[in-house]
């Protein structure tokens, strides 16, 4: 058993707007109150970390650069909040890949866990799409759905999220409220 919690965000449409592919750090955007979510999360003691499928790179529509470009990027607006990405993880195979890293498949967060030292019983996995909630099963973790990006339309798995929240903002609030933090 870890000595740490955390949350495993999914990127795109989670913290940031679901634009397809995403590839310019020029587009890389905050949802509204994602800046504010993090704050509650990591102020009620979870390690923010980041696991995300980013299959553009596999397919050829970006670079890794570009995907290394983005994340430096990610890590500057939160680091501008006073806060830090405790990891970040990517899966850059394409989307039809049998890999064992590309969510729902637990290798990445696996890693994070092993890496960081987390307690998964004790930790949460956040997206918007049904295989961020069928990563949270598939590590022993709560899983939270946003209604932002897809809001779990992809259709792929038939799975219940532990909380459904508007966005990230309501979600990291019912989350900080069941280990008794406080937020305002």
């Amino acid at each position: 058993m870890g000595a740490n919690k955390a949350v495993f965000l999914d990127r795109d449409g989670t913290i940031v707007t679901g634009i397809e592919n995403l590839r310019s750090t020029d587009e890389l955007r905050f949802i509204n109150g994602a800046q504010e979510a993090l704050g509650i999360l990591a102020g009620a003691g979870y390690l923010l970390v980041l696991v995300s499928n980013q299959g553009g790179v596999g397919l050829g529509v970006f670079s890794m650069e570009d995907l290394e470009g983005m994340d430096a990027r990610l890590r500057e607006m939160v680091s501008a909040l006073g806060l830090e990405l405790a990891g970040t993880y990517y899966c850059t195979d394409k989307p039809e890949s049998d890999c064992s890293c590309r969510k729902p498949e637990p290798a990445l967060a696996l890693a994070a866990a092993d890496d960081l030292d987390i307690d998964l019983p004790s930790s949460w996995v956040i997206g918007d799409k049904t295989s961020d909630v069928m990563l949270g099963r598939n590590i022993g973790c709560h899983a939270a759905l946003v209604l932002t990006g897809k809001a779990g339309n992809d259709g792929r798995f038939d799975v219940e999220p532990d909380l459904i929240g508007a966005d990230l903002l309501d979600c990291a609030r019912a989350i900080a409220g069941r280990v008794g933090a406080r937020s305002e």
